[in-house]
């Protein structure tokens, strides 16, 4: 495959160890893949449209506020048929803003509640891992993949939670994990060890 699989994180900034989480789990997953994580923009700068429209698998971290630009790209996803997968973060106070927001994706979407870096850890991955293996065939995943796939599922649905995957510094940032099996290079070669 030498497509990028794009992971869109809507998240505002009080979620920074969250968005590090997920960037880091990604990297778990036991399969040759090239992924490109977009994440909301911290600061001022443009929603990248593109990458929340096509993206492979979208999430839509809620805690407790909801700020710009979470709800613009909740709507662009949804403009063309995508639903985020909508996780909630349990166990903190939320503005009015985050209330209504969370209200409002409710009329539509399912909240899926987290208390902790494991309990997001292990959703997300599951969520992911999933959606690998139903479309094993459009994203090229070869037959030894998918099976190492199905098995780190099956392991991760007996593992106990670790809590030792918070324990990061929290970047929040955008990010690209390519696969050096796969890396195609435009225009140059590869140096070797």
């Amino acid at each position: 495959m030498s497509n990028e699989l794009i992971l869109y994180i809507s998240a505002a900034s009080d979620l920074l160890a969250e968005r590090d989480l997920i960037n880091r789990a990604i990297t778990e997953i036991p399969a040759d893949l090239r992924w490109h994580i977009v994440q909301s923009p911290l600061r001022e700068g443009e929603v990248d449209a593109f990458a929340v429209q096509s993206a492979f698998a979208h999430l839509l971290l809620l805690g407790g506020d909801i700020r710009a630009p979470v709800g613009h790209e909740y709507q662009l996803a949804r403009q063309v048929g995508r639903r985020p997968h909508c996780l909630l973060k349990r166990g903190i106070n939320r503005t009015a803003a985050a209330v209504n927001f969370q209200k409002f994706v409710r009329l539509e979407a399912q909240w899926h509640p987290f208390t902790d870096g494991a309990s997001l850890r292990k959703f997300v991955l599951e969520q992911i891992g999933t959606q690998l293996r139903k479309q094993s065939l459009q994203i090229g995943l070869t037959a030894t993949e998918y099976d190492h796939i199905s098995a780190w599922l099956d392991e991760m649905e007996e593992e106990q939670t670790d809590t030792t995957h918070d324990r990061h510094n929290h970047l929040g940032e955008n990010s690209i994990i390519l696969s050096e099996s796969r890396l195609e290079p435009k225009g140059g070669k590869l140096l070797g060890d």
